[in-house]
């Protein structure tokens, strides 16, 4: 079992310096206390932070469906306090980009404890899903066609069980996604088009 991390430029670590400077001040409000030696935060190494679209519609795994947007940092005060900072890309370099605290926190760090067991079988890189658009984050032990996600934000993931291969991801966020405007009208056209068709087979039957 290895599950491998990736090291972050330096501007990613530079970013997380700068934001959790700008914790120190808002610490109480993110549910972050100081030390008792009055010491600041602590942050973990950043993990890649990828978003997720099924571009080809097969359900098979490919990595041009995970683009890379940013990198997620956990800051801690070492006591019970643990908020995620999120770093983006921009404009070639990398910023400070959002702060997210709260129940989410936790959720994160149950699939993140699980996921050493759950890697015993293979070797895998430590990645981060997260598609706003769905409400839906994932921990991502990648190994490419083998890779496993264990969801930890996102509708009913309560009542996910273990890990998901690639097909139950893929599978999961399509039941997740909501059908564009076009495929709604497509939709409705062809039901229109079924109805019209059961109706001119009324009037031919009743004519007979």
């Amino acid at each position: 079992m290895a599950v491998s991390r990736i090291e972050a430029p330096s501007g990613v670590e530079q970013a997380v310096e700068l934001a959790m400077a700008n914790l120190g001040l808002l610490g109480s409000v993110v549910g972050l206390r100081s030390r008792p030696d009055g010491s600041g935060p602590v942050a973990t190494d950043p993990v890649p932070l990828h978003g997720f679209a099924d571009r080809e519609a097969l359900g098979e795994f490919d990595s041009a469906d995970f683009p890379q947007f940013g990198w997620r940092s956990l800051v801690s005060d070492r006591q019970e306090g643990m908020v995620a900072v999120d770093i983006a890309e921009e404009d070639g370099g990398w910023r400070f980009d959002r702060v997210i605290s709260g129940p989410l926190i936790g959720k994160l760090m149950e699939v993140a404890e699980d996921a050493a067991y759950h890697a015993h079988s293979g070797i895998f890189t430590l990645r981060l899903v997260d598609i706003p658009g769905i409400k839906l984050g994932a921990l991502w032990l990648d190994a490419a066609a083998d890779s496993l996600f264990l969801p930890y934000a996102g509708i009913n993931t309560d009542g996910i069980s273990g890990p998901l291969d690639v097909p139950g991801f893929y599978e999961l966020v399509d039941e997740r996604t909501p059908a564009s405007p076009v495929a709604v009208e497509a939709l409705r056209d062809d039901l229109a088009d079924d109805a019209g068709e059961i109706d001119g087979e009324a009037e031919a039957g009743s004519e007979g």
